[in-house]
């Protein structure tokens, strides 16, 4: 299935912009895809900018970035569809990301944390591995692009 970029509707707000409705397909899109759940996402969600991305009425992506640190953003909940996968839904999604992390947090770096499995999708879009660590015996990794 190949469907033309102008074909989505993306938009990025802050958490007191997104209507309730919204913010449960939000939810429903992020336990559907079952990653991991390392951050408190009551005070994160309050404090995030959520991104999204629709064809016609399907919410079929999301992530939300969160102001970490003073030079860091944290890509977080990194969300495309099932049934959206493997047709460039997720490289939309890193632009849309990429263009509002210099939009709205100008020359900060960009920091996520990644399982094996996603790793190396990630070092596609220039970053890189600044930490390892063991969790419930598998490697989290710690990674970061910087924006020059």
């Amino acid at each position: 299935m190949k469907i033309a970029e102008d074909s989505f509707f993306k938009e990025c707000k802050k958490f007191e912009d997104l209507e309730k409705k919204l913010f449960q397909k939000i939810k429903n899109l992020r336990d559907s895809v079952k990653g991991d759940k390392v951050y408190d996402d009551n005070k994160i969600d309050k404090e995030s900018f959520h991104l999204t991305i629709f064809l016609e009425s399907d919410l079929i992506a999301y992530s939300r970035l969160y102001k970490s640190s003073k030079c860091e953003v944290s890509l977080q909940r990194f969300s495309v569809a099932q049934k959206y996968r493997n047709i460039g839904i997720s490289k939309i999604l890193m632009n849309f990301i990429f263009l509002n992390t210099e939009k709205i947090f100008n020359k900060s770096s960009l920091i996520l944390t990644s399982r094996l499995k996603t790793k190396e999708f990630y070092e596609k879009y220039d970053f890189e591995v600044y930490d390892v660590k063991k969790e419930n015996s598998l490697d989290r990794f710690y990674m970061r692009r910087d924006f020059k």
